[in-house]
Protein backbone atom coordinates (compact mmCIF):
# COMPACT_ATOMS: atom_id res chain seq x y z
CA UNK A 1 0.00 0.00 0.00
CA UNK A 2 1.41 3.19 -1.02
CA UNK A 3 2.26 6.20 1.88
CA UNK A 4 -0.52 8.76 2.78
CA UNK A 5 0.27 12.20 0.97
CA UNK A 6 0.60 14.93 3.17
CA UNK A 7 -2.13 16.57 2.21
CA UNK A 8 -4.44 13.16 2.47
CA UNK A 9 -2.94 12.81 6.06
CA UNK A 10 -3.82 16.15 7.05
CA UNK A 11 -7.75 15.91 5.46
CA UNK A 12 -8.29 13.09 7.30
CA UNK A 13 -7.04 14.75 10.81
CA UNK A 14 -9.46 17.46 9.83
CA UNK A 15 -12.68 15.38 9.62
CA UNK A 16 -11.37 13.57 12.53
CA UNK A 17 -11.78 16.64 14.41
CA UNK A 18 -14.97 17.68 12.56
CA UNK A 19 -16.07 14.31 13.57
CA UNK A 20 -19.50 15.77 15.34
CA UNK A 21 -20.68 17.39 13.01
CA UNK A 22 -20.22 14.39 10.02
CA UNK A 23 -19.66 11.33 11.76
CA UNK A 24 -19.84 9.35 8.34
CA UNK A 25 -17.12 11.50 6.90
CA UNK A 26 -14.74 10.92 10.05
CA UNK A 27 -15.58 7.18 10.27
CA UNK A 28 -14.85 6.91 6.25
CA UNK A 29 -11.19 8.38 6.74
CA UNK A 30 -10.92 6.29 10.34
CA UNK A 31 -10.96 3.03 7.96
CA UNK A 32 -8.48 4.45 5.87
CA UNK A 33 -6.13 5.41 8.28
CA UNK A 34 -6.70 2.46 9.91
CA UNK A 35 -6.30 0.44 6.85
CA UNK A 36 -2.75 2.98 6.64
CA UNK A 37 -1.17 2.42 9.66
CA UNK A 38 -2.61 -0.62 11.83
CA UNK A 39 -0.22 -3.08 10.23
CA UNK A 40 2.79 -1.29 10.92
CA UNK A 41 1.11 -0.94 14.16
CA UNK A 42 0.47 -4.27 15.08
CA UNK A 43 4.26 -5.12 13.98
CA UNK A 44 5.72 -3.14 16.61
CA UNK A 45 3.78 -4.65 19.38
CA UNK A 46 4.40 -7.71 18.38
CA UNK A 47 7.54 -7.25 18.35
CA UNK A 48 7.33 -5.84 22.25
CA UNK A 49 5.47 -9.33 23.04
CA UNK A 50 8.28 -11.56 22.02
CA UNK A 51 10.76 -10.38 25.06
CA UNK A 52 7.00 -10.24 27.79
CA UNK A 53 5.88 -13.91 28.62
CA UNK A 54 3.36 -12.39 30.75
CA UNK A 55 1.96 -9.94 27.78
CA UNK A 56 -0.94 -12.04 26.74
CA UNK A 57 -2.64 -11.93 23.22
CA UNK A 58 -6.05 -10.16 23.88
CA UNK A 59 -3.29 -6.82 24.60
CA UNK A 60 -2.19 -6.33 21.23
CA UNK A 61 -5.89 -5.79 19.91
CA UNK A 62 -6.83 -3.53 23.05
CA UNK A 63 -3.56 -1.89 23.20
CA UNK A 64 -3.70 -1.13 18.97
CA UNK A 65 -7.46 -0.41 19.43
CA UNK A 66 -6.62 1.94 22.46
CA UNK A 67 -4.38 3.85 20.46
CA UNK A 68 -6.42 4.57 17.27
CA UNK A 69 -9.19 5.55 19.71
CA UNK A 70 -6.65 8.26 21.00
CA UNK A 71 -5.74 10.03 17.60
CA UNK A 72 -9.07 10.00 16.63
CA UNK A 73 -10.57 11.63 19.18
CA UNK A 74 -7.40 14.55 19.60
CA UNK A 75 -6.49 14.34 16.10
CA UNK A 76 -4.88 17.81 16.26
CA UNK A 77 -2.25 16.35 19.37
CA UNK A 78 0.39 15.32 16.04
CA UNK A 79 1.33 18.28 14.13
CA UNK A 80 2.50 18.47 11.00
CA UNK A 81 5.04 21.38 9.22
CA UNK A 82 4.31 23.45 6.32
CA UNK A 83 7.89 22.29 5.20
CA UNK A 84 8.24 18.24 6.13
CA UNK A 85 7.89 15.95 3.10
CA UNK A 86 5.46 13.38 3.15
CA UNK A 87 8.11 10.42 3.41
CA UNK A 88 9.11 12.79 7.05
CA UNK A 89 4.94 13.06 8.02
CA UNK A 90 5.10 8.96 7.79
CA UNK A 91 7.71 8.71 9.61
CA UNK A 92 7.18 11.22 12.19
CA UNK A 93 3.59 9.74 12.34
CA UNK A 94 4.60 6.73 13.72
CA UNK A 95 6.70 7.49 15.96
CA UNK A 96 3.29 8.89 17.15
CA UNK A 97 1.59 6.16 16.95
CA UNK A 98 4.42 3.92 18.81
CA UNK A 99 4.98 6.25 21.45
CA UNK A 100 0.96 6.57 22.29
CA UNK A 101 0.86 2.77 21.93
CA UNK A 102 3.53 2.44 24.75
CA UNK A 103 1.99 5.12 26.98
CA UNK A 104 -1.02 2.68 26.81
CA UNK A 105 0.30 -0.67 27.30
CA UNK A 106 1.85 1.41 30.58
CA UNK A 107 -1.85 1.69 31.80
CA UNK A 108 -2.96 -1.84 31.00
CA UNK A 109 -0.07 -3.90 32.17
CA UNK A 110 -0.10 -3.36 35.17
CA UNK A 111 -1.73 -5.38 38.41
CA UNK A 112 -5.42 -4.87 38.15
CA UNK A 113 -5.99 -5.92 35.07
CA UNK A 114 -3.19 -8.75 34.47
CA UNK A 115 -4.74 -10.43 37.98
CA UNK A 116 -8.15 -10.10 37.35
CA UNK A 117 -7.97 -10.86 33.18
CA UNK A 118 -5.56 -13.86 33.78
CA UNK A 119 -5.87 -15.08 37.34
CA UNK A 120 -2.64 -13.94 38.35
CA UNK A 121 -2.00 -14.30 41.66
CA UNK A 122 0.56 -11.58 42.69
CA UNK A 123 2.19 -11.81 46.26
CA UNK A 124 3.57 -8.09 46.29
CA UNK A 125 1.26 -4.95 46.50
CA UNK A 126 3.29 -3.26 44.81
CA UNK A 127 3.94 -5.14 42.03
CA UNK A 128 3.95 -3.56 38.84
CA UNK A 129 4.43 -5.03 35.12
CA UNK A 130 6.73 -2.83 33.50
CA UNK A 131 5.93 -2.59 29.38
CA UNK A 132 7.98 -4.67 27.68
CA UNK A 133 9.78 -1.99 25.24
CA UNK A 134 8.55 -0.70 21.84
CA UNK A 135 11.55 -0.16 19.35
CA UNK A 136 11.10 2.72 17.49
CA UNK A 137 13.69 3.49 14.90
CA UNK A 138 16.26 6.23 15.46
CA UNK A 139 14.59 8.71 12.81
CA UNK A 140 10.84 8.02 13.77
CA UNK A 141 12.20 8.82 17.60
CA UNK A 142 14.10 11.47 16.77
CA UNK A 143 11.04 13.18 14.77
CA UNK A 144 8.65 12.65 17.50
CA UNK A 145 10.77 14.24 19.86
CA UNK A 146 11.36 17.25 17.82
CA UNK A 147 7.57 17.65 17.75
CA UNK A 148 7.81 17.21 21.58
CA UNK A 149 10.47 19.81 22.18
CA UNK A 150 8.12 22.28 20.16
CA UNK A 151 5.07 21.68 22.05
CA UNK A 152 6.83 22.23 25.32
CA UNK A 153 8.70 24.93 23.70
CA UNK A 154 5.51 26.68 23.08
CA UNK A 155 4.01 26.77 26.54
CA UNK A 156 6.28 28.93 27.91
CA UNK A 157 6.35 32.70 27.85
CA UNK A 158 7.59 34.20 24.98
CA UNK A 159 10.55 36.36 27.17
CA UNK A 160 11.44 32.58 28.69
CA UNK A 161 11.75 30.95 25.31
CA UNK A 162 13.92 33.62 23.92
CA UNK A 163 16.27 33.57 26.82
CA UNK A 164 16.38 29.74 26.68
CA UNK A 165 16.92 29.38 23.25
CA UNK A 166 19.78 32.20 23.60
CA UNK A 167 21.58 30.43 26.28
CA UNK A 168 21.55 27.19 24.21
CA UNK A 169 22.69 28.81 21.04
CA UNK A 170 25.81 29.50 22.38
CA UNK A 171 25.91 26.53 24.71
CA UNK A 172 29.19 24.36 25.14
CA UNK A 173 29.73 21.54 26.69
CA UNK A 174 31.85 21.85 30.39
CA UNK A 175 32.20 25.91 29.33
CA UNK A 176 30.22 28.60 31.29
CA UNK A 177 27.49 31.17 29.32
CA UNK A 178 30.00 33.51 27.62
CA UNK A 179 30.12 36.98 29.50
CA UNK A 180 28.95 39.10 26.37
CA UNK A 181 25.73 37.04 25.60
CA UNK A 182 24.73 37.19 29.37
CA UNK A 183 25.34 41.25 29.34
CA UNK A 184 23.21 41.51 26.01
CA UNK A 185 19.97 39.13 27.75
CA UNK A 186 20.17 41.15 31.01
CA UNK A 187 20.21 44.21 28.81
CA UNK A 188 17.60 42.74 26.08
CA UNK A 189 15.41 41.98 28.96
CA UNK A 190 16.22 43.77 31.58
CA UNK A 191 16.53 41.45 34.26
CA UNK A 192 20.04 40.11 36.43
CA UNK A 193 22.07 37.34 35.51
CA UNK A 194 20.69 35.44 38.78
CA UNK A 195 16.86 35.64 36.94
CA UNK A 196 18.10 34.52 33.78
CA UNK A 197 19.73 31.26 35.58
CA UNK A 198 16.01 30.90 37.55
CA UNK A 199 14.33 31.19 34.29
CA UNK A 200 16.48 28.37 32.54
CA UNK A 201 16.35 26.27 35.79
CA UNK A 202 12.72 26.49 35.59
CA UNK A 203 12.20 25.82 31.66
CA UNK A 204 14.71 22.55 31.69
CA UNK A 205 12.55 21.01 34.61
CA UNK A 206 9.51 21.57 32.56
CA UNK A 207 10.87 20.40 29.30
CA UNK A 208 12.68 17.08 31.26
CA UNK A 209 8.59 16.46 33.05
CA UNK A 210 7.14 16.68 29.61
CA UNK A 211 9.55 14.50 27.87
CA UNK A 212 9.43 12.48 30.95
CA UNK A 213 5.38 12.18 30.56
CA UNK A 214 5.35 12.17 26.49
CA UNK A 215 8.17 10.06 25.01
CA UNK A 216 10.06 7.08 25.57
CA UNK A 217 13.11 9.12 26.91
CA UNK A 218 14.26 8.94 30.56
CA UNK A 219 14.99 12.30 31.63
CA UNK A 220 18.41 13.27 33.16
CA UNK A 221 18.39 13.51 36.82
CA UNK A 222 19.55 16.70 38.71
Amino acid sequence: MNTLKKEELEEILLKFSYQEENEQEAQKAFTIFYREYSKYLYKVIYEAKKSATYFYNDLIDIVVQNTFLKIYEKPLDFIIEEDETDIEVDKKLKGYLSVVAKNELKGLLNKKYCAQEHHLIIDDDESFFDPPDIKISEMEELSHNQKVLQEVLLTFSERDRLILLSLYDCHEEGKKTPKNTMAWLIKTHRTSDVNIRKIKSRCEKKIREYFEKNTTLKPIKR
